[in-house]
């Protein structure tokens, strides 16, 4: 299984799981109480969103990866009605599980 369908699988099961905020509202909210473990955000994301998103998550020392997957794949991958492009993993199991699989991926590139 090619690392992007890995992740998007796992983002799956965190999201039935209820350890997933998605939409950018969300995903603030989840920074600010605490939640939030790792970010991710779509490749196709636009530029103004991922320096703001990545500002609020540094404030609170949370990591944010770029991932291989548009927002139509991210929407699919959660179950979600609307296209997303901002994703929280809540949990620290699964989001250390995600950096694994992204890190793989960025070493397979390499």
């Amino acid at each position: 299984m090619k690392s992007v369908e890995q992740l998007l699988s796992l983002l799956g099961i965190a999201r039935r799981a209820g350890k997933l905020s998605f939409g950018f509202d969300s995903v603030k909210d989840s920074l600010q109480s605490g939640r939030a473990a790792l970010v991710l955000t779509a490749k196709d994301l636009s530029g103004g969103s991922r320096e703001e998103i990545g500002l609020a998550a540094g404030r609170r020392g949370v990591p944010v990866a770029q991932i291989d997957a548009g927002m139509d794949a991210l929407m699919q991958a959660v179950g979600a009605k609307r296209k997303i492009g901002i994703i929280s993993v809540d949990d620290a199991g699964l989001a250390k599980r995600a950096k694994e699989i992204i890190d793989m991926a960025h070493g397979a590139e390499q």
